[in-house]
């Protein structure tokens, strides 16, 4: 083993590089970062001028180890292990917050030809693949917004797998902020997709179900930038499932004219257990309506957002913050990465934190949320979970008005449809007029969209 070696980073103007050399005997490479102000640092690691991984360094994670090595337990997941670590290597870290250009890093580095650190949560059986379910097939419940040690979040990879165990989740999308957790334990009943927080400034937005590191060495300069975050996400959307969370709350509202054409879902329930998310929350439904009546048929799904200890709660919360508070229900011919994306996209999805509503129809027997509908079709019933012991009240909205409000545990409504361009949603609230469930809507007729950003919607809601 080489001897560890101490180096001082500096920053100018927010940015900065270091560059060293790796040898052909070396098997890992162990980094130890320090931030000294407490800022949000942002680092990429470049092998050969690749770009191989990202590391996160926040208020609450201001020290980070990073291990790039040639197997998994020996590489942290926010990097792909290397079959070959030869080559010059540049570290390329950029900070962003009040003390952007006067914070300074201190890293101490070590080379060695033997594998012998091992990240902590890698060191079993793990997996890069998302373990899929072909057997599993219909109603799946999902988490589309969480987080681990790997960015600002509490939890090991472990433990949010075993959060999601005992919230009785089929999946959930690990979206930690501006990097990709990579791999995860094997042996879950759980499946685990990639995906990342794309986190700037004008607001944040998850990427679903990525199969590759989206971010280069350049990007977090770009992020910064209002025409390079859209430009970035723009190109994200076209290929991947987008979806802007938690759009209306403050201080992380979306204020980018984001081409609605590339979102694929929005964030309509994010953690209910904060307490600013209650006001949001009916913000991003009222926003979610305008976006139907614009002829922009984007589903809505929901996200724990998910930072926290599963014994801890927000200040005023008597209820701890909870990965699958809210469960996203997403109906999947099988339970793949693909599908939850595809089906998603379709609009095939309930948003609920009371268990899945069933949504039926006589008119139609496989009736699902976001689909087209003829004119034949106008019954509909939403029946709430047996179980519970809370009144509830359901409401129905046509073309964004509420026509019908009903409280108990199930409610019928029936219309005349018009010819057009029509949308029908149903939405639960409990006593205290707090949504605790919602659905995509379905639809009849087409209309072709007459506004293109998130801006325009937003100016109107």
């Amino acid at each position: 083993m080489l001897q560890a070696t101490k180096y001082d980073l500096k920053c100018r103007q927010g940015y900065g590089v270091f560059e060293f050399d790796v040898s052909g005997a070396v098997r890992q490479v162990a980094l130890t970062l320090v931030s000294q102000q407490s800022d949000w640092v942002e680092v990429s690691f470049v092998h050969n001028e690749q770009t191989v991984g990202q590391t996160l360094l926040t208020h609450r994670q201001t020290e980070r180890v990073v291990l790039i090595g040639q197997t998994i337990p020996t590489t942290s997941p926010t990097v792909t292990l290397q079959a070959d670590l030869t080559g010059h290597w540049r570290l390329v870290y950029f900070v962003s917050g009040e003390n952007a250009n006067t914070e300074h890093l201190t890293m101490t580095m070590s080379q060695t030809s033997e594998l012998v650190r091992r990240d902590p949560d890698s060191d079993r059986d793990v997996l890069v693949d998302p373990a899929q379910r072909l057997d599993k097939q219909g109603w799946v419940k999902g988490d589309f917004h969480t987080h681990t040690i790997y960015s600002d979040g509490k939890m090991t990879r472990s433990q949010n797998i075993e959060s999601a165990k005992k919230q009785h989740l089929d999946f959930f999308v690990a979206t930690d902020h501006n990097v990709v957790t990579g791999s995860w334990p094997k042996g879950s009943a759980i499946s685990t997709f990639a995906g990342s927080e794309v986190t700037t400034p004008f607001g944040h937005a998850n990427v679903l179900g990525l199969t590759d590191r989206p971010y280069t060495a350049a990007s977090y300069v770009q992020l910064n930038m209002a025409d390079g975050a859209v430009a970035f996400l723009t190109q994200l959307g076209e290929h991947n499932l987008l979806s802007i969370n938690h759009p209306f709350l403050g201080p992380w509202s979306w204020s980018l004219p984001l081409p609605l054409r590339v979102l694929g879902a929005i964030e309509i329930l994010n953690d209910p257990t904060y307490a600013d998310n209650v006001r949001a929350t009916d913000k991003a439904l009222a926003f979610w309506s305008q976006l139907w009546s614009h002829g922009w048929r984007i589903a809505g799904i929901g996200g724990s957002d998910s930072h926290m200890l599963p014994t801890e709660t927000y200040e005023g919360s008597t209820r701890p913050s909870l990965l699958g508070d809210p469960g996203t229900f997403v109906y999947v011919p099988a339970l793949t990465r693909e599908n939850v994306v595809a089906q998603v996209k379709k609009g095939a999805t309930m948003v609920s934190r009371i268990g899945r509503p069933v949504f039926t129809s006589p008119d139609q027997a496989d009736l699902l949320p976001g689909q087209q509908l003829a004119a034949t079709v106008h019954h509909f019933a939403l029946a709430l979970p047996t179980d519970l012991t809370t009144d509830y009240t359901i409401q129905w909205l046509l073309d964004g008005q509420i026509v019908k409000s009903e409280k108990g545990p199930a409610s019928t409504y029936e219309l005349d449809v018009a010819s057009g361009y029509h949308w029908l949603r149903a939405d639960v609230r409990d006593e205290a007029d707090v949504l605790v469930a919602t659905l995509t809507p379905v639809y009849w007729g087409t209309k072709t969209p007459d506004v293109t950003t998130f801006t325009e919607v937003a100016a109107g809601a």
